[in-house]
């Protein structure tokens, strides 16, 4: 559905005394864990992200946070973060210590309205369809069918939105937390969804 290399796996972490060695050492932790280092780490003001390209590399990564937060005593928090924008990496400070978190975990209701910017060109109606993709296990034909919609269309509208956003719709968690938002921005605007 997505093209590779316009999104990623996110996650931001808060590591303690990050001096180039201690960031060195914790590289090659990972790249022990996943066998490859076809990863990106980078600083991001006081934090770092930690970028992955596919799926099966951030679910290796969150089963081995706790012997990485054992073995690296830096490594303080993380958090799994549907895109690089500031507005999900400031969340970072509502993660637990010593724990990696994902958006869903630390978001309360009344954080969504920060995320309407997502929607901002965007019309009611290539929401819904977007909604549709996500609550028929993310395939286009079978939103087509529930939307009225061409699958092309239902495609077009999840990519371009992929695209914009660099939101990676195919990772279970960023799927639930577009969902809960688009079902609060519909509420907010008083129109119907399913």
């Amino acid at each position: 559905m997505k093209n590779k290399k316009e999104s990623s796996l996110n996650v931001i972490l808060d590591i303690l005394n990050a001096s180039p060695s201690n960031i060195d050492v914790f590289k090659k932790m990972i790249i022990r864990f996943l066998k490859h280092d076809r990863f990106s780490l980078v600083k991001n003001g006081d934090y770092f992200l930690l970028s992955f390209s596919t799926l099966n590399d951030l679910i290796i990564f969150v089963s081995s946070f706790d012997a990485l937060t054992l073995d690296f005593s830096n490594l303080k928090k993380g958090l799994i973060i549907p895109s690089c924008d500031n507005s999900f990496i400031d969340l970072i400070f509502k993660a637990k210590d010593k724990k990696l978190s994902n958006i869903d975990d630390v978001l309360a209701d009344n954080d969504l309205n920060n995320f309407y910017y997502l929607f901002e060109d965007r019309d009611v109606q290539s929401l819904k369809m977007i909604h549709s993709f996500i609550i028929n296990n993310s395939s286009p034909f079978l939103a087509s069918i529930y939307s009225y919609a061409h699958k092309n269309t239902i495609s077009y509208n999840v990519n371009s939105f992929i695209k914009d956003n660099k939101f990676d719709v195919e990772y279970f968690y960023n799927r639930l937390f577009l969902y809960k938002l688009l079902n609060r921005y519909f509420e907010d605007l008083g129109e119907e969804y399913d």
